[in-house]
């Protein structure tokens, strides 16, 4: 799955890529928990880095990285889920 939606990002961004002075890097998370190689690789490099500054454990970085994306994920799930609730119950719909 995460790498479908990597070429979608490619084809997304294709224009841009080919346009700009930068190293594009898809950032694919999937909805459980997945995350693509390419997203790992800007977390592991973040990781070290975080860990030469702050001298903390680099699997501690990692996994407050992972958590900190996992929250961003969830929150965005339950926003669209209240949405829909709100256009449904709006819209004279109701459950029986």
């Amino acid at each position: 799955m995460a790498e479908q939606l990597i070429d979608a990002k490619y084809k997304k961004y294709g224009e841009l890529i080919s346009q700009g002075n930068f190293k594009f890097v898809p950032f694919v998370c999937e909805a459980f928990g997945g995350i693509s190689e390419p997203a790992l690789r800007i977390l592991r490099r973040l990781a070290n880095d975080l860990q030469e500054k702050t001298k903390r454990c680099f699997s501690s970085i990692m996994a407050s990285l992972q958590k900190c994306i996992c929250v961003i994920i969830w929150k965005s799930v339950v926003e669209s889920v209240m949405e829909r609730a709100f256009w449904i119950k709006s819209n004279g719909f109701q459950q029986t």
